[in-house]
């Protein structure tokens, strides 16, 4: 009994999710507004809420709250100790270092946990901004974004040796160019129970694309700076007016035949599955619609799902009452 309320209560929070949660950024704290306090020092980056340090690494905390003493450890924005750079949005941003020294798989990352955690088969955006800092003698054109179910860490200060499903494509892009925020953004479909994200270059020295920079300071140094981290399910062509207007779901309850009727061109699918999930029937449809026959059903609560080729558009609740 336990185990089914379970099953039915992760339905309806999926549901809810599919047909409410378009365009939420699941990324708590985005831009590093959100504070603990003003960052004191280096190694700081729990100082913004929410974000953590997942390796025995120290990636940093910059806020305008911290006086601009125009000398040494600075933390400020825009100036800070890596040179000078404005936040994308608002007034903060974290930051990544990674010594560019052969045999040396030294990284630091930022990681935070989601608001929520991705649904399997849907697809979400993932996007997020870096800037080269002044002070770097070279670039790392492979930054990207570790999606998880559980927090990756490690005590050490290496590599994590995982795949990440969103990484900037250095041959097209190089991260060179200290003067702007570029965007390292891809499409991924969940596998489900996803729940954090984790963010840095995950190559081994043997393959890290790099490059040499003018300008540098620090020897043999890459830093970047990161703001606006979104993970947001991916927009599709019929938001939730279309699909209210273009779907007519029929009777509700419904005692021996369910119809579906559809007022726009186009192929989509729908199926008819019960509270543990399992699929009861199933239709393709071209524009006009089809109908379920209900008969062999037991009376209860059952739900009816649409979809086009890409992803699920709505799920609706249906009673069955023979």
């Amino acid at each position: 009994m336990k185990t089914t309320i379970k099953i039915i209560l992760l339905i309806i929070i999926c549901t809810l999710l599919i047909n409410n949660a378009e365009g939420q950024n699941l990324i708590p704290n985005p831009s590093f507004e959100d504070t603990v306090s003003c960052p004191p020092g280096w190694t700081q980056i729990e100082f913004a809420t929410g974000w953590i340090n997942p390796n025995g690494y120290s990636p940093d905390y910059f806020n305008s709250c911290v006086p601009d003493t125009g000398c040494c450890n600075i933390f400020s924005v825009p100036n800070n100790s890596y040179g000078n750079q404005n936040a994308r949005t608002g007034v903060a941003y974290g930051g990544i270092f990674m010594p560019i020294t052969s045999g040396n798989s030294l990284r630091e990352y930022v990681q935070i946990q989601l608001i929520d955690t991705l649904v399997t088969g849907v697809e979400y955006l993932v996007k997020f901004y870096v800037s080269l800092a002044d002070s770097s003698e070279y670039s790392v054109n492979s930054l990207g974004a570790y999606l998880s179910n559980n927090a990756i860490s490690s005590p050490s200060l290496n590599v994590f040796n995982v795949t990440p499903q969103v990484v900037n494509n250095g041959g097209v892009t190089p991260l060179t160019n200290k003067n702007i925020w570029y965007e390292i953004s891809d499409t991924i479909t969940a596998v489900g129970g996803e729940e954090y994200i984790t963010i840095g270059n995950f190559e081994f020295d043997s393959v890290r694309d790099t490059t040499a920079v003018s300008g540098g300071i620090v020897s043999g140094e890459s830093y970047y700076y990161i703001d606006d981290v979104s993970v947001e399910t991916k927009p599709t062509s019929i938001n939730e007016i279309d699909i209210d207007n273009i779907l007519n779901v029929y009777p509700n309850p419904v005692n021996n035949m369910l119809n579906i009727k559809l007022n726009k061109t186009g192929e989509y699918s729908a199926q008819l599955f019960d509270m543990l999930g399992n699929i009861m029937s199933q239709k393709r449809m071209i524009k006009d619609g089809d109908s379920f026959s209900t008969d062999s059903y037991s009376n209860g609560m059952y739900f009816i799902r649409l979809s086009d080729e890409n992803k699920i558009l709505k799920t609706i609740k249906l009673i069955i009452n023979q």
